[in-house]
């Protein structure tokens, strides 16, 4: 049983791990095609498509218009810089005109139309200013732009909406907005290193006349994944992002690179990032198993294990002892001939015990173990959500059904008491509500296995009955709830009705079910007499249920009575059982 608990709650952990690493592959596509619409939208532009090295300028218009597309840009996603490139931009080559190094058409990297938008980008005086670096952009933007003049010279079968993208590996860049000097004293770039994404850009007549790219950021990228655990990776750029790599992810990178899941982990996953980049990038994913042993499923589970134990242990316990009991008591049988037809009876009397205990703790027992099976499925959670509620109405569930095994015990030691005439059953006021509320946690399960509605009909709410409550409800209450369930039909219904008189008070426990023999209505609270039978759904009684709720009715100064009709005699089914007990003042 613990195994098969242990199979299912490994399952649910697999796929709650396979949902946040799905998410956060989705969060990171939706970075990266964020980015690559940004830069999409701008190629697109008319006066972006016709501009070139030396010609046409753009319009203040057009200017406004992308550099809103970059302030947008970076409060989404942090994009570093946007650059407009020739078609032979090469950065090692001497311009004719302005006798410098090439330089971009134009680029973006500052918030300039709105001022108090500059606060958001972090600025240095010019005193702590450090010498921006754009030398390995700019030779990557050669290299990407040969491969794209190469393979997409002209956008005559390209959708216009689906343009190329390309990246490359990470490199430094210009963006120091967190590069400090102490990096530079240390020879530590990693706060500036990005990655270069490129698309196209084609002149009005389809043919290839520069470039649009944007940078962005490892440390940004590297944001978007919880630490140690989850690594954003392109193979073919060797480009490998991950927040402070573990052990279980490190020594699961050989497993990754052949496409494979790490065969030690419980949990471990290749998720491709789908992006429009021609070098595919992927979510690799190793998580320690002691997360796993760590989580609240898998400590409930332990937890429930122990609990079944010492319910199977106390029960073996109690038949052990009833069953030596019956062992001596044949012994005497067999001493004590004269006392024979007495004897029998007790014994009779101790196997009844060993089976109302046997019936009425495993009820009892199946509602806790059904519990704890649903809690273990639930994450921890804000004890204010709809789970939470969930959780505090089925832990008042486990309750009840562990007090009332509790009470099933103590019960079985009264009936013996009472029989032997050593002690007399307190009859104190007792709720219908309360007696109700316990069988329907007891019954749950079987209740629904055969979808049968379970109701209370009264119109007094603060009524009250005189009983002995754990005798009446396992012995009398219960055992009757029990029977009407095993003899109905599913997709029934069980109504539970109170008559309220002067000095008395009458339940009525009313079902649709297969009704009663003639021959055996005759003798159904004997227990000298054989009355099992099997149930609709073929259950198995014990045949003493009846007799022993009759006799604590009567214990308690009331009557047990039934009426009953089954499809043989009048083509109508069913039995109500009517308990006459005194009404609490």
């Amino acid at each position: 049983m613990f195994q098969n608990e242990l199979i299912q709650v490994k399952k649910i952990y697999i796929e709650q791990e396979n949902i946040k690493s799905n998410q956060i592959a989705e969060d990171i596509r939706e970075k990266i095609k964020s980015s690559y619409e940004t830069i999409r939208t701008v190629s697109m532009l008319s006066e972006v498509r016709s501009i070139d090295k030396y010609g046409q300028k753009l319009t203040p218009q057009t200017t406004n218009a992308i550099q809103q597309i970059y302030n947008n840009s970076y409060d989404n996603i942090k994009l570093s810089e946007i650059y407009i490139l020739p078609k032979n931009f090469d950065h090692d080559h001497i311009d004719p005109q302005t006798l410098k190094a090439e330089e971009p058409i134009i680029s973006f990297d500052e918030f300039i139309t709105e001022p108090k938008r500059q606060e958001l980008k972090p600025k240095r005086d010019d005193k702590d200013k450090i010498a921006e670096i754009e030398v390995y952009e700019y030779a990557l933007h050669k290299k990407q732009l040969k491969y794209l003049q190469t393979n997409y010279g002209q956008n005559l079968s390209i959708n216009k909406i689906k343009i190329p993208l390309i990246s490359g590996p990470a490199v430094i860049t210009c963006d120091n907005s967190e590069f400090t000097k102490m990096d530079a004293a240390n020879n530590d770039d990693s706060a500036r290193m990005g990655i270069v994404f490129t698309v196209p850009k084609y002149d009005l007549a389809g043919q290839l006349n520069g470039a649009v790219s944007a940078i962005l950021r490892i440390n940004i990228l590297k944001s978007y994944l919880p630490n140690g655990n989850y690594g954003l990776v392109n193979l073919e750029e060797k480009n490998q992002i991950i927040n402070k790599p573990n052990n279980e992810w490190n020594d699961s990178v050989k497993y990754f690179k052949a496409q494979k899941q790490n065969p030690s982990l419980i949990y471990s996953k290749i998720i491709p990032v789908n992006t429009m980049d021609k070098s595919p990038w992927y979510l690799w994913v190793a998580i320690p198993d002691n997360a796993f042993y760590n989580s609240l499923n898998y400590k409930n589970t332990l937890n429930h294990f122990y609990i079944e134990m010492f319910w199977v242990l106390l029960v073996i316990g109690s038949i052990y002892l009833l069953q030596n009991k019956v062992i001596l008591n044949n012994l005497k049988l067999e001493e004590k001939s004269q006392e024979l037809l007495g004897q029998k009876l007790r014994l009779q009397k101790d196997n009844m015990l060993l089976q109302v205990l046997s019936h009425d703790v495993s009820n009892t027992l199946t509602v806790i173990k059904s519990g704890m099976l649903v809690l273990q499925k639930l994450k921890t959670v804000d004890d204010d959500s709809a789970v939470g509620l969930k959780k505090i109405n089925l832990y008042e569930k486990i309750k009840i059904a562990n007090d009332s095994a509790i009470n099933t015990l103590i019960h079985v030691k009264e009936l013996k008491a009472l029989e032997s005439g050593k002690i007399n059953l307190e009859l104190k006021p007792t709720s219908i509500d309360d007696m109700f509320k316990i069988a329907n946690v007891i019954f749950e399960n079987s209740l629904k296995a055969k979808d049968i509605k379970l109701s209370l009909i009264k119109n007094d709410a603060k009524s009250m009955f005189l009983c002995h409550s754990s005798s009446f409800s396992n012995s009398v209450f219960n055992n009757i709830i029990s029977n009407a369930i095993k003899f109905s039909p599913t997709g029934s219904e069980i109504i539970i009705r109170v008559k309220q008189e002067e000095v008395l008070y009458k339940i009525f426990i009313q079902d649709f079910g297969v009704g009663i023999p003639v021959e055996l209505a005759q003798i159904i609270f004997d227990s000298q007499k054989a009355t099992s039978r099997l149930g609709t759904n073929g259950e198995v009684g014990t045949g003493f249920g009846l007799s022993l709720a009759k006799s604590y009715i009567e214990h308690y100064g009331g009557n047990l009575s039934f009426s009953s009709t089954d499809s043989g005699t009048t083509g109508t089914t069913g039995t109500t059982f009517e308990i006459t007990l005194q009404r609490a003042s």
